[in-house]
């Protein structure tokens, strides 16, 4: 799987932790790779194009790069061993979310409109976090727009 190939900062310590920690952390990207699948998958059966998946892993990865970048002690590799596997769900959700939620928060909003459901601020400003001033001002005027036609 291309986009989960990444460039891994070589590891300080001892010769010993490093062979160690190295497998820790081929453990942990094969956990990524394997529990991102269902997403991708997900993400194809709900019509969206190989090429907005392709770059939507491609910044998934380069978030997913900058967290390896910061864990170059073999140190650090030993002593989350026990965490790991939660922790690579956790990453990869995080990393998910962060590029992911934006069409899944617009597809909530349009479906409370077109139900005439109460839209809270927090889904606007969910919006304006995930995608600038200028997707909050598409947002409420989508709003504005959908529910005159109802009226």
């Amino acid at each position: 799987m291309r986009w989960a190939e990444f460039e891994l900062p070589t590891l300080q310590g001892s010769s010993k932790r490093v062979a160690w920690a190295k497998e820790l952390r081929e453990e942990y990207l094969d956990q990524l790779r394997e529990q991102a699948q269902p997403d991708i998958d997900r993400a194809r059966t709900e019509g969206h194009s190989d090429e907005d998946i392709d770059s939507r892993l491609r910044d998934v990865a380069h978030h997913l790069q900058r967290w390896l970048d910061e864990r170059d002690h073999a140190r650090w590799w030993i002593d989350h061993r026990a965490c790991l596997k939660r922790e690579a769900g956790y990453d990869l959700t995080r990393a998910m979310h962060a590029h992911w939620a934006l069409p899944e928060i617009w597809g909530g909003l349009r479906s409370k409109v077109a139900r005439g459901r109460a839209i809270s601020p927090d889904t606007i400003e969910a919006i304006r976090l995930r995608g600038g001033e200028e997707e909050k001002l598409k947002a409420l005027d989508y709003i504005r727009t959908h529910t005159k036609e109802k009226k």
